[in-house]
């Protein structure tokens, strides 16, 4: 009947997730005028995101 059996029925897997930490965990520790080197306030966020994630049979 064409259908698939086994683990065809579940794979492969799409995934998708996210982070609120990088995997090197750099950051920016201070911003600066290039003029005066006068430190300038700011903010960051970092996430990290994949594109794709297949989980294979």
């Amino acid at each position: 009947d064409g259908a698939a059996s086994g683990s065809e029925v579940f794979f492969p897997v799409d995934v998708s997730f996210t982070s609120c930490r990088t995997v090197a965990k750099v950051q920016v520790v201070e911003v600066v005028r290039t003029e005066t080197g006068t430190p300038v306030r700011f903010s960051q966020e970092s996430r990290l995101v994949t594109e794709s994630y297949t989980v294979p049979a």
